[in-house]
């Protein structure tokens, strides 16, 4: 379902060039790519309001003309559920107070409730209101809570644990790229954008005196963090054609990992299959800048958009970058995904 972000950075090179209008890096395309992608899920949210409007009036009809319908599919591709946890490190609800800690991906609220009991949104500056008559006060039959940028706090406190629907915000798209060593060309990367993992299939730099292989093969370990601690997940595939370790390449991107951490691969571990390990030390690698995803050009990420978007997606990125296309219909339909963001912001 997903749209993918290589063709729609060929697409928009494409057109840059036919209009003569220069060209956008790759790094430009990302930044665009992501402001485009956020205001068309805006603009989903906003036409799915006006679908449900129109539903309710009998001006849509059943199967293919279910307009509500099928706005919706582009929106929940986005819609994600949480449950929130106490005893669970790390907790993010506390039981007495209520409060419970927002997922940091969280963009737009739908539904907070307590063993499927509905819990009532509030104003924040309501809630002394509510309070001050037995009438209105929050029981645990109806309870309320009202929202911050980072937490959700429930009255009356549950012991029960509360479950968050929520859309979430969009992983940012990325065009990853390596460089032809010849002509100085960016050459599309496809492997999958890992945030703070290891770039697989990527020789690392062995230390300048390598192990002594106590025998000659192919076999893939697990990495350890020793300095310092955090990283994990990473599988090093090591090989030994003569008396030393010849080459480390990563199989297992792992996560969590930034430069100038030194992973190990014990040689208890190489020796596990019996055809190669170390007879004096572990291997211990130091990461460079060039190891990382992050922190290098490697490895792209999609959209996450319906691929029902894809044209527009193609023309709000044009129109971020100021380019004009000079047929009426693409230009009208740019018009239409700026207002429609421009109508959901000042709904927010």
């Amino acid at each position: 379902m997903a749209i993918n972000v290589d063709k729609v950075y060929k697409s928009v090179l494409s057109i840059l060039n036919k209009e003569q209008r220069g060209y956008i890096t790759p790094d430009e395309f990302n930044k665009i790519a992501t402001q485009s992608q956020l205001g068309l899920l805006d603009r989903n949210i906003f036409e799915y309001n006006k679908m449900v409007n129109m539903q309710n009036e009998g001006l849509t009809n059943e199967e293919y003309a279910n307009l509500p319908e099928k706005v919706a599919e582009k929106i929940d591709i986005f819609y994600k559920s949480h449950d929130f946890n106490q005893g669970i490190l790390p907790p993010d609800y506390n039981t007495t107070t209520g409060v419970a800690t927002l997922p940091t991906d969280i963009y737009k609220t739908i539904d907070i409730s307590i063993s499927n009991t509905h819990i009532e949104k509030v104003d924040q500056g309501k809630l002394s209101f509510l309070n001050s008559s037995p009438l209105t006060k929050p029981t645990s039959d109806f309870p309320i809570y009202y929202q911050t940028s980072t937490t959700a706090v429930i009255s009356p406190a549950s012991s029960s644990l509360p479950t968050i629907k929520y859309i979430k915000v969009p992983t940012n798209p990325r065009w990853g790229y390596t460089v032809n060593a010849t002509y100085g060309t960016n050459i599309y990367d496809d492997r999958i954008f890992v945030d703070t993992g290891l770039v697989i299939n990527n020789t690392l730099t062995l230390p300048g005196t390598p192990p002594t292989a106590s025998g000659t093969g192919t076999t893939a370990a697990l990495a350890t963090t020793v300095a310092p601690a955090g990283g994990s997940g990473a599988t090093i595939k090591v090989t030994s054609a003569s008396a030393d370790i010849d080459t480390a390449t990563v199989v297992a991107a792992g996560s969590g990992y930034s430069i100038g951490d030194v992973i190990e691969v014990q040689k208890e571990l190489m020796n596990t299959d019996g055809a190669i390990g170390t007879t004096n030390a572990n291997l211990a690698i130091t990461l460079s800048a060039d190891n990382l995803y992050n922190s290098s050009t490697y490895g792209s990420t999609n959209f996450d958009l319906h691929q029902a978007d894809e044209i527009d997606l193609i023309i709000s990125i044009l129109g971020l970058c100021g380019v004009v296309v000079k047929d009426p219909t693409i230009t009208q339909q740019m018009g239409q995904v700026v207002q429609a963001q421009q109508i959901a912001k000042q709904q927010q």
